[in-house]
């Protein structure tokens, strides 16, 4: 007869290698995702017209809102953007693209519930004796 304790032994067992692979997996993607992307470094920009501009480098640069991005403007004078340390040219309003912020937050929680169902799997055991 097995207890209970054998029971969630089991389970966290297999939540453990779910949520420890599957974390690594996205791990993986997520550190690739940000080698391709790139760092996003901070600059202020003016918004005129739905088009922003900024200054880097020596050089200005412009772009052209798209109307979910002309909701988030907050000051049209000065607005904070991140622009691309590998092309200047590239310029979002959040630091990070939303994407590759989704997937570090997966690859967070992956990694914790396989953490912690590794300690239970591995406690169960020892306290059913």
């Amino acid at each position: 007869m097995q207890s209970p304790l054998d029971l969630v032994a089991i389970i966290a067992e297999s939540l453990s290698w779910l949520g420890l692979g599957t974390g690594l997996v996205c791990l993986v993607i997520w550190a690739s995702m940000r080698t391709v992307d790139g760092r996003w470094l901070p600059t202020q920009a003016v918004i005129v017209d739905g088009v922003a501009r900024w200054f880097v480098g020596g050089d200005f640069h412009e772009r052209t809102l798209s109307h979910h991005e002309r909701a988030e403007v907050t000051d049209p004078d000065d607005q904070r953007v991140y622009y691309s340390d590998r092309d200047a040219s590239r310029m979002i309003l959040e630091p990070g693209r939303p994407s590759t912020r989704v997937l570090k937050l997966l690859t967070v929680i992956l990694l914790s519930v396989g953490a912690v169902s590794l300690v239970v799997s591995i406690a169960a055991p020892l306290a059913a004796g």
